[in-house]
């Protein structure tokens, strides 16, 4: 799987924790996936039309075209029904307009993730919904009310996110729409690596 199928920090997660685990490299590719399909860009119609594809894509075992070859290591008959229930759930997700319905939601798509995670031998890595959210608005350059995640944010227990993930969303909250650079970000993570 190419680096530039995952997003920047999925990336840099996967060097440092997840070397040899092919199976969270494919749920990373597919987040990714998942979190490029927005109705800000596209129809809705559209969207729900490309989520479908990949849902039969998994649920049929096709693996052979350039997205889904990065999937293969899905097709396990252990977690293939948790994978198609991820997909589902995020179809469902793009069509929340409500901030409060969207952050819930991806609370739900969150555990669901994780559940998966765990299920892949993933030495008790857990990501935060919050993170997931954060990297959905950023990616698609969203409207969202910042207020709002800042909050949530505040309310969390900032040892139980990731250093890679608490990292970028505080770069996130601080910059609000501002693109982050790699070099910024590894910058901010070292400072934070230090701290702990």
């Amino acid at each position: 799987m190419n680096s530039r199928n995952l997003f920047y920090v999925r990336n840099l997660q996967s060097k440092f924790y997840f070397r040899k685990n092919q199976i969270v490299k494919s749920l990373f590719f597919l987040e990714n996936y998942l979190f490029s399909l927005t109705k800000q860009t596209e129809e809705e119609f559209i969207v729900k039309i490309k989520i479908k594809w990949i849902y039969d894509q998994i649920s049929q075992g096709k693996f052979s075209n350039e997205i889904t070859k990065n999937l293969i290591e899905l097709n396990d008959k252990k977690i293939l029904h948790k994978i198609l229930n991820l997909v589902e759930l995020y179809s469902d997700i793009i069509c929340i307009n409500d901030e409060i319905n969207l952050i819930e939601k991806f609370k739900t798509f969150s555990n669901k993730f994780n559940n998966l995670l765990s299920l892949s031998k993933s030495k008790d890595f857990q990501t935060s919904y919050l993170f997931q959210l954060i990297q959905l608005v950023y990616k698609n350059s969203l409207n969202i009310n910042y207020d709002l995640l800042e909050e949530y944010f505040l309310d969390t227990n900032k040892s139980s996110i990731d250093i890679f993930e608490s990292v970028f969303i505080e770069i996130f909250l601080k910059k609000k729409k501002l693109k982050i650079t790699k070099s910024y970000y590894l910058f901010k993570l070292l400072i934070g690596s230090i701290k702990k």
